[in-house]
């Protein structure tokens, strides 16, 4: 990718699924206007199809501004390798727990839940497992 890279702390591994692996790597990583913005590696495991189609989605989700933090393109690309060890880069950003307290919050929630399911719909997943409450 050729981009300057400082190491902010060692990798942490848990076991998410028997597919899917992920850690984190902290860095900080110029961007392309030589400024400097906190990154997290994430280190990829499973099918490459699998991660790409779900990168695809949150970029569309992102595209219409559904609070997701999606895969950043570097290069063209937002799956990455270097020697045996793929990797994509996301944006650092805090998260906090949804404030359902008010009808007005929980319509926020649904009409958000809505719009994400309204983008996922337009189009089959090809790779992902499906869910039913009947497996």
């Amino acid at each position: 990718m050729g981009r300057a890279c400082a190491w902010r702390a060692a990798a942490s591994r848990a076991q998410r699924d028997p597919v899917v692996r992920a850690g984190r790597v902290e860095a900080d990583l110029a961007d392309d206007q030589g400024g400097d913005r906190r990154r997290e590696l994430r280190d990829v495991v499973g099918p490459v199809e699998l991660h790409l189609e779900e990168h695809d989605f949150a970029l569309e989700l992102a595209s219409k501004e559904i609070p997701v933090v999606a895969p950043m393109v570097l290069d063209g690309a937002t799956l990455h390798e270097h020697e045996d060890y793929r990797f994509s880069v996301y944006e650092r950003r805090g998260g906090r727990w949804p404030e359902l307290g008010t009808s007005e919050d929980r319509v926020w929630m649904g009409r958000c839940l809505g719009r994400l399911h309204a983008v996922g719909a337009v189009r089959r997943f090809d790779v992902r497992a499906t869910l039913s409450w009947q497996d």
